[in-house]
């Protein structure tokens, strides 16, 4: 992973693309798993093991940095990061609106 630093504006504009853009990817991926006909793995939980380590490790790294630059709220963690994206997953499964507008209003939360 590229070293990305929150100090300044810029950083925390790129810090902010990072994180909405990983939200992003990870709503796209699961409305295209709605397309056709339902089939196992809808339900699917995520990576499991040393997958789901790294990832989480991933995730804080960002998230530290973000905090350490001002992008996000001082009290925002990985863990909130994870609950974005299973809100985001229930928005799509349900069809309860635009995945999109969720994102942004729930990602505008994690914002000081």
């Amino acid at each position: 992973m590229r070293q990305l630093d929150g100090r300044g504006e810029a950083g925390g504009r790129e810090l902010r693309r990072a994180l909405r853009g990983g939200v992003c990817a990870a709503g796209s991926a699961r409305q295209s798993l709605r397309a056709g006909p339902p089939r196992p793995g809808l339900g699917w939980r995520g990576p499991q093991g040393e997958p789901r380590a790294k990832l989480h490790a991933v995730v804080g790294e960002l998230i530290d940095a973000a905090r350490t630059g001002g992008t996000v709220r001082p009290d925002v963690t990985a863990a909130d990061v994870n609950m974005v994206v299973c809100g985001l997953a229930a928005v799509i499964r349900h069809s309860a609106g635009d995945w999109r507008r969720f994102t942004e209003i729930a990602l505008s939360g994690l914002r000081p």
